[in-house]
């Protein structure tokens, strides 16, 4: 057998912005400005568990942008935004966007 790695996930609720959704209440924020400033919060303390975790390789999905219909631009805006200084530090090796979504291409 291979050799075994070790593994850490971080889970992350994003805003559900859809009313077809019958289990999960809309819950985005009316507001845009907080909508926007809660996103990038999410994506800040998401990759601040994963750096507490010591991760190297990060696999980031396009978050909350399918079937909740978050907004790819703003929700992809807000994780670069938030990876940034990670990104300088040099403290995650490699990063896989994982993005199934029609949306991948405004989230990436």
């Amino acid at each position: 057998l291979p050799e075994a790695i070790e593994i850490a996930v971080v889970c992350t609720a994003m805003f559900n912005c859809n009313p077809e959704v019958k289990d999960a209440p809309v819950d985005r924020p009316t507001d845009d400005a907080e909508y926007k400033r809660v996103i990038l919060l999410k994506w800040e303390l998401t990759f601040s568990a994963a750096a507490a975790e010591r991760c190297r390789t990060l696999i980031i999905p396009d978050l909350g942008c399918g079937v909740f219909k978050n907004d790819p631009v703003v929700v992809g805006e807000a994780c670069g935004r938030a990876l940034h200084p990670y990104k300088e530090q040099g403290v995650f090796s490699r990063l896989i966007l994982s993005t199934p979504s029609p949306t991948a291409k405004k989230f990436a």
